[in-house]
């Protein structure tokens, strides 16, 4: 009878180890699962947006630029940041600028071909910035809000400030994707197309998923996280890393500010100026992603 209730007890504990292990085992699963599916929407979105910029292209002639300030009466500012104590100046998006003289983003500029053609026509002031979300620019694995309140200190990064004018334009949506800074116009310069003279151009990336630290996506700092339609250094990126969301010592030198980035574990996500999306995995060489990321920053004599 105890042999029984020993080899009973020990059965017992198998089990609970088979089980244990098959849980873990499920547990895992479902993870990857979920992560696999917001990969394939995170490559989606990147790939509703290529098409946007391609028919941008189509009707305008050329790919849209970042934007800019373009009109002190009507701008985002960015104190702590610029030479000699200058702020840093964002532009609000104008409505049937050209894409030469247009302030708002990228994003801004494609927003006819995203479906939203109320959103094209309203100039960034109006309503505070509180309607100017647009669905579907936001990575799922990162799960964060589409509407961010703007803190007016960053609490992230020490002397950073944020003021608007006119005043009160401190809530805006947000997007996960940023444009090629070494590709993409900044306002005033001559506009990016492909064209016969530069064919290796369609190779070069053209939107890439932005690095951000994980306590920047809910805090509303436009240093880290720009908002989405407005123009200026923010919705692009020069850098020539990828990593993945992390916590990090933050400066104003930190690469999470210019760098590309993901939470997805295996890379980040990519558009070309082809249209077509691809993952890169974090640990490209950094002479190899400055290859892909096209010509240097300047691209006036590239059209």
């Amino acid at each position: 009878m105890p042999t029984r209730t020993v080899a009973t007890w020990k059965e017992l504990v198998l089990g609970v180890l088979i089980l244990g292990t098959l849980v873990g085992f499920l547990v895992l699963i479902v993870h990857h699962l979920r992560e696999l599916s917001h990969r394939v929407e995170c490559q989606h979105r990147l790939q509703r947006i290529g098409l946007a910029m391609l028919a941008h292209h189509e009707n305008r002639g050329v790919f849209p630029g970042e934007g800019g300030y373009g009109n002190e009466s009507e701008s985002l500012v960015i104190r702590g940041v610029g030479d000699e104590g200058q702020p840093m100046r964002l532009g609000l998006g104008v409505p049937y600028a050209t894409p030469e003289t247009q302030s708002g983003s990228w994003l801004y500029q494609i927003l006819p071909y995203l479906n939203n053609d109320r959103l094209a026509q309203t100039r960034g002031s109006r309503g505070g910035g509180s309607d100017l979300v647009i669905q579907k620019v936001l990575c799922p694995s990162r799960g964060r809000p589409e509407l961010l309140d703007t803190p007016a200190t960053d609490p992230l990064l020490a002397g950073v400030s944020y003021e608007s004018n006119p005043p009160g334009l401190m809530r805006w949506g947000r997007t996960d994707y940023a444009g090629n800074g070494r590709l993409l116009a900044k306002r005033g310069a001559a506009m990016v197309c492909i064209c016969n003279t530069e064919p290796g151009l369609a190779n070069a990336i053209l939107i890439g998923e932005k690095a951000l630290d994980v306590r920047a996506y809910a805090t509303g700092g436009w240093l880290l996280d720009g908002p989405a339609l407005v123009g200026g250094p923010t919705c692009v990126r020069n850098g020539t890393s990828i990593t993945r969301d992390a916590c990090a010592a933050l400066t104003l030198d930190s690469p999470v500010r210019s760098g590309w980035g993901a939470a997805h574990y295996r890379g980040a996500h990519f558009l070309f100026a082809a249209g077509q999306v691809r993952l890169i995995q974090h640990d490209l060489s950094e002479t190899t992603l400055k290859r892909l990321l096209g010509p240097s920053e300047g691209v006036g004599d590239l059209n």
